[in-house]
């Protein structure tokens, strides 16, 4: 049968049932006029352009020059184009960053950029790229960046008035100081820096780190941020950076901010230590704010222990508690084909702590009266399709989990979610 005498619905749905084999979708947009807007669309709707961790990939700056050269010839597939994610690591693939901020990505929705080097010009190529007319969602890990406030702000201000999700993480190299001048102290801020607040967030996600949420909670606050409509704030702890200084200084900020925070609905904290769980004070916080606990850290026997210790002001919030597998089911490299199921035996340890974590909650409920959703997230590398299919894998995993808290997967509060490398789409751009 001719494809022209299917519908155009139906050769929509032929393409949706592909959308995660950008193999087959390649095929399809080549095979046939009739299948070709729809699997572009797929193929494109995220590019990721991630450079080599350790700098040796020397064909990084070829692919985005590739990727740039063939969007120009098609504008089409610009219009694609919904998230884009960018990580560079040093300045030779930073050189990548200037090719991408020429382009005008009409329809970005999502922009995340991470691992970034501090190399001239940078600022202005990210300030280009967060000016997209269509943005929402803006994810920055400035890890390496060492930015002055100045420099933050100019980046916020120069980000689209659409912009209602915002994410810093990472940014224990900001400095408090104006650009070109000695480090200063907070205190001693630039009044001129503070204006009228540019960026009306629907929800922030913030890295623990100091210095930053001092700047966050100046009144009026130096970057450009109106909290007034804020419902979703996420904290990132991290127990490599978290530190007493840093936990007295995440507790001041929610006293300080606790009035602005008008329509604040969720807090979710987001800790790899389950200790420090039990030192934050939510108190100034209405009781009306929902708590989300996300630890995210491999599931240990002392993660109950730790769950003993929060306050009782702190469990009563509590609506949704998340617990990270990682790496636990990760498939060793290289893998013969005749050989067994690698996940066999991590599965008797952690469906035990699965188990025990299930009885605490069930047998403290009290304790938790909000609590709805259980989550557990499980992170897989390396898998090979031709060996065991990456369905199998997660029906096999998700079975074990479910068998393991069959009880609150029998009261509808157990949700598990999988994390898995992906292709990037840049390579399959040839002949598009």
């Amino acid at each position: 049968m001719s494809s022209r005498t299917l519908v155009p619905d139906i050769h929509e749905r032929i393409i949706d049932v592909l959308k995660s084999s950008p193999a087959q979708l390649k095929k399809c947009a080549l095979v046939s006029p009739a299948f070709r807007h729809r699997a572009q669309g797929h193929l494109f709707r995220t590019v990721v352009i991630r450079g080599d961790r350790f700098g040796l990939d020397p064909g990084l700056l070829r692919v985005v020059s590739r990727l740039a050269e063939r969007l120009g010839a098609n504008p089409r597939l610009v219009g694609y184009i919904r998230r884009l994610e960018i990580a560079v690591h040093n300045t030779a693939q930073a050189e990548a960053l200037p090719i991408l901020a020429t382009i005008r990505f009409n329809s970005l929705e999502t922009l995340a950029l991470s691992q970034l080097p501090t190399t001239p010009g940078v600022l202005g190529d990210i300030q280009r790229l967060s000016s997209n007319p269509m943005l929402k969602d803006v994810r920055m890990d400035i890890q390496y960046v060492s930015w002055s406030v100045t420099d933050l702000r100019d980046v916020f201000e120069a980000m689209s008035g659409s912009v209602e999700k915002l994410s810093v993480t990472r940014c224990a190299g900001l400095r408090s100081r104006p650009s070109n001048s000695d480090q200063i102290l907070l205190s001693g801020l630039d009044v001129s820096l503070q204006q009228s607040p540019h960026l009306r967030l629907r929800e922030l996600e913030v890295w623990a780190d100091d210095a930053f949420l001092s700047i966050l909670a100046a009144h009026p606050c130096p970057l450009s941020i109106d909290y007034s409509c804020l419902r979703k704030l996420v904290i990132v702890y991290d127990d490599y950076t978290g530190t007493n200084k840093v936990l007295a200084s995440l507790n001041d900020f929610l006293q300080r901010m606790a009035e602005n925070f008008a329509e604040l609905e969720l807090l979710e904290i987001i800790s790899s230590d389950a200790k420090a769980l039990a030192l934050f004070d939510f108190t100034p916080l209405p009781p009306t704010i929902a708590l989300h606990l996300n630890m995210q850290e491999v599931l240990q026997d002392s993660s109950v222990a730790h769950l003993r210790q929060l306050p009782t002001k702190t469990s009563e919030r509590i609506t949704q508690f998340s617990v990270a597998i990682t790496e636990l089911f990760a498939v060793q490299y290289p893998w013969p084909k005749d050989a067994s199921i690698p996940i066999d035996r991590d599965l008797y340890t952690t469906g035990t702590q699965l188990k025990t974590l299930q009885d605490f909650l069930l047998r403290e409920g009290d304790r938790f009266p909000r609590l709805q959703t259980v989550i557990v997230s499980v992170t897989l590398f390396h898998l090979r399709p031709d060996v065991l299919s990456i369905k199998q894998v997660y029906d096999r995993v998700e079975a074990m989990i479910r068998s393991e808290m069959d009880e609150l997967s029998a009261r509808g509060m157990l949700e598990v979610r999988f994390y898995a490398l992906r292709d990037e789409p840049v390579a399959f751009i040839d002949d598009m």
